[in-house]
């Protein structure tokens, strides 16, 4: 039997021509290569097959693509896409497993499925044809060009979810990789709950370790929220996609307003929200620091930052950032496509808050970031969708981080 990957919801195979268009690109830190290896190895002569929907409930649905991972026939970017997000919509972060259960995969193997895909971006230039509608369901027409970047937050809805990657308890789920990747986007081993109880003991612990109670089994256990690694995982997250848009945007002759959105912080976030409330936004600086001083986006002449929490200390780093590469900023409570610096020339260029567990657009209409910016765009998001696009590129950007901040 094979391991089943279904559309979502609202696709049939019938997009797949007009969606398999050129120039989208799935992009990934260059050291995802060597896990896609790791995970080859545990899939191997595993069959997956993509299920068309099917709205005629007397019929079985239809096979339109199968595909066997093996050491000849290795994992890419694109088949990952495409076994991890295999939901029809997910709103909840809890795995539905039968979708591997033909070939009886180990939870640690379909968590470190997620929490690789998790570390990947789909990037496209697409269009508008309006802005808003969430929470609302008001929107506004607009039409012209905007580069989408399809990424998705840490999530904590569920214990085993990617964000169990910056936490410390007793008895945490494990992903086979957790610490290859750790080790990677952090520079440095993971503690357990005892190294850390020990050194706040000793030396006081510094700000990094956060004690909080969370929900294990309808019992309230002790764990630990690791800061450094969080704003770690979110500065990754910048640099990448800012390479990435300037790359595609500099093709284009685009110049951009280059909006990372406050991802992870609503569904996501568990009863972590006001932890990560506090750190996502250095998280943010941190990647942007790197991102200018390093890799020099030519392309990128602004950034926005819509519903972000501005304090004294991130306002002075965004000064200096500003200053220094002659950058315009601006905080906004506008929406995530509002193209608010047209009158300046520039392209919007945005992330989208994604899922891990189900392609870009999720759950659709106007409950979600992600829903709605799919829903305003004139491809419905189809063409970030792997299962739909023939035509979907993949590349591996180096991605290198000061693991001393």
């Amino acid at each position: 039997m094979s391991c089943r990957i279904d559309l979502r919801h609202d696709q049939t195979s019938s997009l797949i021509e007009a969606s398999s268009v050129p120039g989208v690109i799935i992009c990934a830190p260059s050291w995802l290569n060597e896990a896609l290896d790791l995970l080859t190895k545990k899939l191997n002569g595993v069959t997956f097959q993509v299920h068309d929907n099917s709205y005629d409930s007397s019929s079985s649905s239809t096979i339109i693509e199968e595909f066997v991972i093996s050491t000849s026939s290795p994992l890419t970017l694109r088949t990952l896409q495409m076994i991890a997000r295999c939901e029809p919509r997910n709103v909840t972060g809890v795995i539905n497993k039968i979708h591997y259960t033909p070939a009886g995969l180990s939870d640690e193997t379909i968590y470190a499925i997620r929490d690789l895909v998790r570390q990947c971006i789909i990037v496209a230039l697409d269009e508008t044809t309006h802005y808003g509608g969430y929470p609302s369901g008001q929107r506004e027409s607009q039409i012209g060009p905007v580069y989408i970047v399809d990424l998705a937050g840490l999530q904590f809805q569920q214990a085993y979810n990617t964000g169990r990657l910056v936490l410390a308890k007793d008895r945490l789920p494990e992903g086979l990789l957790d610490d290859f990747i750790y080790e990677k986007v952090v520079g440095e081993r993971k503690k357990t709950v005892e190294e850390i109880a020990s050194e706040k003991h000793q030396h006081g612990g510094g700000s990094r370790y956060t004690k909080y109670m969370c929900n294990r089994s309808g019992k309230m256990v002790e764990a630990y929220f690791d800061s450094k690694a969080y704003r770690h995982f979110v500065s990754n997250d910048v640099i990448l996609t800012g390479i990435a848009v300037n790359e595609i945007a500099s093709e284009h002759g685009h110049l951009l307003n280059f909006k990372f959105l406050k991802y992870g912080t609503g569904y996501f976030a568990g009863n972590l929200r006001e932890h990560l409330e506090h750190h996502v936004l250095p998280g943010v600086l941190d990647g942007l620091e790197i991102l200018f001083s390093d890799y020099k986006p030519e392309t990128i002449k602004s950034i926005e930052f819509p519903f972000y929490r501005e304090d004294t200390r991130s306002h002075a780093r965004l000064e200096h950032l500003s200053s220094k590469y002659k950058i315009p900023y601006r905080f906004s409570t506008d929406d995530a496509l509002k193209n608010t610096t047209k009158s300046e020339g520039l392209v919007t260029a945005v992330t989208n808050c994604g899922d891990p567990h189900a392609a870009f657009g999720n759950e659709m209409g106007f409950s979600s970031v992600d829903a709605a910016v799919a829903e305003n765009l004139k491809s419905k998001g189809n063409i970030l969708c792997p299962c739909l696009n023939k035509r979907i590129l993949e590349k591996f950007i180096s991605v290198e981080i000061n693991h001393k901040k």
